[in-house]
């Protein structure tokens, strides 16, 4: 009670600020992101589902910013509309196409009615869709553009104390089947997401401390230093193979002391963070001797090249252009 009384006042605080400064209050919402897959956020109230803290804090925020804009000045560069009303049209189609498949969905036992493939399949990506537009309208001057960065990091930086606090010594010590029964359950984000989250706001520190020379510099290598534990607590291999291509592209485009830098981290880190060996072995078998039976490529890769990637393939051939719409994983062969 004590919890949701607090998220109460919090959300009451953020809705009444956004008609002084929606852009501020547009970031207490996106830290906010943070709780909303929690177990503890409410999923409806008076009666209406789908309207929870975290929405209706985006609707408020949404109408002041329409009722707020000033006319004659240009929102959305057309370049960026066209690629956002081309994403929309195709969410929205897809959906629909899913949404009236009903008899493939029943044919695989999938129990979702119309109202949540509505809120699944259409509604919930494009509000989080509209944040994302929301905050690149909001950018515009170098006060806002640094307070979008802080928010950035603030976000990383939230998701990690969050798993130390769930994780505690496992977030060090853990291993796979740790990382994907707790996140899930107690983030409330499958560890692949998180790991995503927290890559983004580990290398968004990093670029700071690169680029800024006042004191900043040694909070922003904080922030680094606190989220990359729970980068390797994730035990995501796709995070791993992100943060190596994110080290090279940033040496290559601008740092080049990177370069240098790269080796020698990467044996630190694995020094340290010894199960980062373990997650990349999982799947080769040492003690064979031949290459095709040291290798299950089908767990090493999760599945994916035989479970899901070829039959995946053979569908999208059968409709290259037009695809299948949403779910096909369930509704199709």
């Amino acid at each position: 009670m004590i919890r949701l009384t607090a998220l109460a006042i919090v959300v009451a605080v953020l809705c009444g600020y956004a008609w002084r400064n929606w852009f501020v209050s547009l970031c207490g919402l996106i830290l906010l992101t943070v709780l909303s897959q929690h177990r503890d956020m409410p999923h409806a109230m008076f009666g209406v589902p789908g309207l929870n803290p975290w929405n209706l804090l985006l609707g408020v925020i949404f109408v002041v910013w329409l009722v707020q804009r000033r006319p004659g000045v240009a929102h959305l560069p057309r370049w960026f509309a066209a690629l956002f009303l081309s994403y929309v049209g195709m969410l929205v189609v897809g959906g629909i196409r899913a949404m009236l498949d009903t008899e493939g969905l029943a044919a695989k036992a999938v129990s979702l009615g119309p109202k949540e493939l509505l809120l699944d399949l259409i509604l919930n990506p494009l509000k989080y869709l509209l944040v994302g537009v929301l905050f690149f309208d909001g950018c515009r001057t170098r006060r806002r553009a640094w307070l979008g960065v802080l928010t950035v990091l603030l976000l990383g930086l939230a998701h990690s104390l969050m798993m130390y606090k769930t994780m505690k010594g496992l977030v060090f010590l853990g291993n796979y089947e740790d990382a994907r029964r707790m996140t899930d359950k107690m983030i409330g984000l499958h560890a692949n997401d998180l790991a995503a989250v927290l890559t983004m706001a580990f290398w968004s520190a990093i670029v700071v401390a690169m680029v800024v020379k006042s004191r900043w510099r040694w909070a922003a290598i904080a922030v680094a230093a606190v989220v990359l534990p729970t980068i390797v607590g994730c035990h995501s291999r796709s995070a791993y193979l992100a943060n190596a291509v994110l080290a090279l592209a940033l040496a290559v485009v601008r740092w080049r002391k990177l370069l240098m830098v790269f080796p020698i981290a990467a044996l630190a880190s694995v020094a340290v963070f010894p199960q980062i060996v373990n997650r990349l072995a999982m799947g080769f078998d040492a003690t064979e001797t031949s290459l095709a039976a040291e290798t299950d490529w089908n767990q090493v890769t999760a599945g994916r090249t035989g479970n899901l990637w070829n039959p995946a393939i053979d569908q999208i051939v059968n409709a290259p252009l037009i695809g299948h719409g949403r779910l096909a994983i369930w509704r199709t062969p």
